[in-house]
């Protein structure tokens, strides 16, 4: 069993390039010694997708692409509409002329956006600006997206295989996490352990000092 916060060789990220303290695509250069730029970084973001400038959470969710994603995200939705989450896909093309999730964004205005194009420029906002990211499913690359979310401040929810949670600690896992603890883990076969995933997600949110505690102890794993 992998061990959880023991990070595996990165494949495919360039951490020059990737680095909120120095990328010029984002609205604010940020570090976990001085992180105030990544407010700035999420109202930029709201902005230009089109999300109400709101303090709820900016979940960001990473490569819905096929039927069943926008089933699940619409159970997603659903379960959590009452919870203050905002709703922000990257790579998920097939998702916008989707009916159920148009249907949603009709029912839910400011709350549900997409990042349209996935260039580089685009994803570095994406991860800039969103509070948090829902990774659904081990994609291509498993190492690259809890990392570079960390990177960027964007607190990593991931499925419980792979190397996606052995990259991250969970906050249920440790006594002490302000410590030691970068984001959630939940279980990779239930939707309802993904959705629970999210409440605590958005609990920890409202927790200032936890919050930043995650965001802080995130970048500074993934720049080692």
């Amino acid at each position: 069993m992998d061990q959880p916060g023991i990070i595996p060789m990165v494949q495919g990220m360039d951490t020059l390039r990737w680095n909120p303290a120095t990328d010029p695509h984002i609205a604010c250069h940020y570090s976990a010694e001085a992180p105030s730029g990544k407010a700035l970084c999420k109202l930029a973001l709201q902005t230009k997708v089109g999300l109400s400038l709101r303090q709820d959470l900016l979940l960001g969710v990473t490569a819905m692409r096929v039927l069943e994603d926008a089933d699940l995200l619409c159970r997603l939705v659903e379960s959590l509409k009452d919870y203050s989450v905002q709703w922000l896909l990257l790579d998920s093309a097939p998702m916008v002329e989707n009916r159920k999730i148009s249907e949603w964004t009709r029912q839910m205005p400011g709350r549900v956006a997409f990042c349209i194009g996935s260039g580089e420029a685009m994803q570095q906002q994406f991860y800039a600006g969103v509070d948090a990211v829902l990774i659904h499913r081990v994609v291509e690359t498993p190492s690259v997206p809890p990392l570079l979310s960390m990177r960027y401040g964007a607190v990593p929810v991931v499925p419980s295989i792979g190397i996606e949670a052995a990259a991250v600690v969970d906050v249920s896992w440790q006594a002490d996490c302000q410590k030691t603890a970068t984001g959630f883990v939940f279980d990779a076969s239930s939707v309802d352990a993904m959705i629970d995933a999210i409440k605590r997600v958005v609990a920890a949110f409202r927790d200032y000092a936890l919050w930043q505690a995650l965001m802080r102890q995130g970048m500074c794993m993934a720049h080692l």
